[in-house]
């Protein structure tokens, strides 16, 4: 079961996420598009999503939050793509163990994010999974 504190634990990797620029376009790159959003995950496999509810009226909080970032940048491969799951846990990981392919959010979320693509082009943004965080410009 997820911590109890999770929601404000993971705030500051999220705002990590949310605040930095270097997240939402590569050196020499435009953003093309970016996806945040809240994600309910079977963590153990067992086909049961255990998730806290809180409030008087129950909100549900996700046990993950994810964010994809797509940039386009001139040369041999256009775009360029990052994902981040993160846990809504404590954690003392840094932001890159929790890059992710965008393949893996949709599995997850049952989204498809990229579809207006070309399937080629498709296929081979989202099934990678970048090697490090963007550089800042």
């Amino acid at each position: 079961m997820p911590n109890r504190n999770a929601a404000v634990a993971a705030v500051p990797l999220l705002l990590a996420l949310a605040g930095t620029a270097r997240f939402d376009r590569p050196s020499g790159g435009d953003l093309v598009r970016r996806a945040p959003g809240p994600l309910f995950a079977d963590e153990d496999g067992d086909g049961i999503v255990e998730y806290y509810a809180i409030g008087r009226r129950q909100v549900a909080v996700p046990t993950h939050y994810y964010r994809i970032a797509v940039a386009f940048r001139p040369g041999p491969e256009e775009l360029e793509a990052l994902a981040f799951l993160v846990p809504n846990r404590p954690t003392e990981e840094r932001l890159e163990s929790f890059l992710t392919s965008i393949d893996e959010i949709e599995r997850l979320s049952g989204i498809d994010f990229l579809g207006e693509l070309d399937d080629g082009v498709e296929e081979v943004l989202e099934s990678a999974r970048a090697p490090r965080i963007w550089p800042e410009n």
